[in-house]
């Protein structure tokens, strides 16, 4: 570095001026790109906070909204309890998780409102829950109960479709073509003589359900499933003396009531009859066995 004398004989840098001026540039150029970044950064922020506050808002008027329909069909409908309703609150109420309490409330409103649907989405919900597991065999049975009426008194659109009769068009072919049986097609249209079909006739049948028995000795109970989800649970009856249950599963290849009687399992009259009618051929029965 060249240096320079100056007065008094005092040596000096004579560049160092225009040094300063370079290091001031930096400095303030690095100020601008600070500024810069954090102007942006705060307004990234301010918009990802916009965004979440919207959502947010919009999520609680939907709920606000389904609250408000919900509300406006149970005032809607009279106020006539479901068949064979009872109370769900009991002294216990207060101990449970506010999870299941507020359902188990729900639930005692719809059977009082007689809000079939409502009751049985309620009824799922709370069979997942560890706080209603003591009540889980009253609710397994309630919900078997709706499930059934849901299906034979109101014909429930998730389950059954609506077929107009054509001409050469049978009751027996009709429900072979579904995937269901002839016993439930009648159950379905119940008053209607379906052996004398008139063109144009418009019928309920199952559409293609997907039944699944599952027969546990251990508990001696059986639970029907209608396309993987939970449908009725039945009791099962004594097998005949003499007679062991079969392990494994089985396909119903004719009729669920022959099948279920060489496999040596057994129900009340009713039940093997309600089971007939809703297991069509290619059911899967599982026997679970000790």
């Amino acid at each position: 570095m060249a240096l320079a004398r100056g007065r008094f004989g005092i040596e000096y840098n004579p560049n160092r001026r225009r040094d300063d001026s370079s290091l001031v540039g930096w400095f303030v150029v690095a100020m601008l790109a600070i500024a810069a970044i954090s102007f942006v950064g705060a307004k990234t922020v301010s918009f990802f906070r916009q965004a979440r506050e919207k959502v947010h808002a919009q999520e609680i008027a939907s709920i606000a909204e389904g609250d408000a329909g919900a509300n406006s069909v149970v005032n809607a409908i009279p106020d006539e309890p479901l068949p064979g309703a009872e109370s769900w609150c009991g002294d216990d109420l207060g101990s449970r998780p506010v999870r299941v309490r507020n359902l188990l409330l729900r639930l005692d409103e719809a059977e009082r409102h007689g809000q079939i649907e409502m009751a049985i989405s309620t009824i799922e919900d709370l069979r997942t829950l560890p706080g209603a597991f003591d009540l889980d065999e009253r609710l397994a049975r309630r919900l078997g109960d709706l499930n059934a009426r849901w299906l034979f008194d109101f014909a429930n659109a998730r389950w059954v479709s609506e077929v107009k009769v054509k001409k050469g068009d049978s009751a027996s072919r009709i429900a072979y073509e579904h995937g269901s049986t002839l016993s439930s097609l009648v159950k379905l249209n119940s008053g209607l003589d379906v052996s004398r079909l008139q063109p144009g006739t418009v019928l309920k049948v199952m559409n293609h359900p997907r039944m699944t028995l599952g027969v546990n000795l251990m508990s001696g109970a059986a639970d029907l499933n209608l396309n993987g989800r939970f449908f009725r649970r039945y009791d099962l009856a004594p097998s005949p003396a003499g007679v062991k249950p079969k392990a494994g599963i089985h396909k119903v290849e004719k009729d669920a009531k022959s099948l279920l009687r060489r496999l040596g399992v057994s129900f009340k009259v009713k039940d093997m009859v309600e089971i007939d009618s809703l297991m069509p051929k290619g059911a899967m029965v599982t026997v679970l066995a000790p």
